[in-house]
């Protein structure tokens, strides 16, 4: 493999420093809304950005860096990770450096990690197949009964859902696995039966063009004051989304629905149904 090609960088973090800081009296004033900017180190010139999410430290971008790589050449760039203030004027929260070269040639190490002043980013680098790049799956979902964990003042407040949906990246050298989320939905405000826009996900990026991969959808609940809660999950793959899509008739049908689970607590516990309105492929 020779060439210039495009690669595909994702993001994420943990443990940020909370750019709200506190108040005078000591109480907290919030939480950051981080995003990320990316410089390429060679000449300080811009490649890219993250979307911004409110109100984690933990945040997972799901908005991808796309850039030109020689293969075989060193390409080091520069991350800064920023809280977003409108009053004050955006915050930065810490500045890393990755060997995107480093990540695409080594087999063992996926994923690279990078520790801040306070924190860690981590980054996941990948060729853009440009075959399967120009396929989408076209995905339309409807929750059932998802539960509620916004309970509000005086146990009157009701969940806002969304879902994020990830791709399965295996570390050999640790044995272990990683989620990079590729899509997120809107939030529908305060309802147990949403039913979400249809969104266009890219399958290069979601499993490499393999319908089988393994993907997860993750449903949580969206606060402009909190950071999000987790209400289930479910492993799946493009392939059996496709199959419920045919055998499903309606958006109320609970026999052919996926399960979420509650990984948190108890892995057996159903916290909601999602029903596939529509999955289709197409250019």
């Amino acid at each position: 493999m020779s060439g210039k090609k495009q690669v595909r960088l994702s993001l994420w973090a943990e443990n940020l420093m909370n750019s709200e800081g506190t108040s005078c009296l000591g109480y907290g004033r919030g939480i950051s809304d981080p995003y990320a900017k990316v410089k390429y180190q060679k000449d300080d010139s811009y490649a890219g950005e993250t979307e911004k999410l409110l109100n984690t430290l933990h945040p997972q971008w799901s908005t991808p860096i796309f850039l030109e790589y020689e293969i075989g050449t060193v390409l080091n760039l520069i991350v800064e990770i920023f809280g977003s203030n409108k009053k004050t004027g955006d915050l930065l929260l810490g500045v890393g450096e990755i060997d995107v070269g480093y990540i695409l040639s080594n087999s063992e190490i996926k994923i690279h990690k990078e520790d801040l002043s306070e924190g860690q980013l981590y980054a996941y680098a990948e060729i853009v197949d440009e075959s399967k790049h120009l396929e989408n799956l076209n995905l339309k979902i409807r929750g059932l009964d998802i539960k509620n964990v916004d309970e509000g003042y005086l146990r009157l407040g009701k969940s806002d859902p969304f879902y994020e949906v990830a791709k399965k990246v295996s570390e050999p050298s640790k044995g272990s696995v990683e989620w990079v989320v590729v899509y997120r939905s809107a939030h529908i405000k305060e309802h147990s039966n949403p039913v979400w826009e249809k969104s266009t996900i890219d399958l290069d990026a979601l499993c490499n063009g393999n319908l089988s991969s393994p993907i997860k959808i993750t449903c949580l609940d969206f606060s402009e004051t909190k950071e999000t809660v987790f209400i289930g999950y479910v492993e799946t793959s493009v392939e059996e989304l496709i199959d419920k899509y045919e055998n499903t008739h309606g958006n109320a049908d609970r026999k052919y629905a996926l399960p979420l689970r509650d990984k948190e607590n108890n892995d057996s516990i159903t916290t909601g149904l999602l029903v596939v309105i529509e999955a289709t492929i197409e250019p």
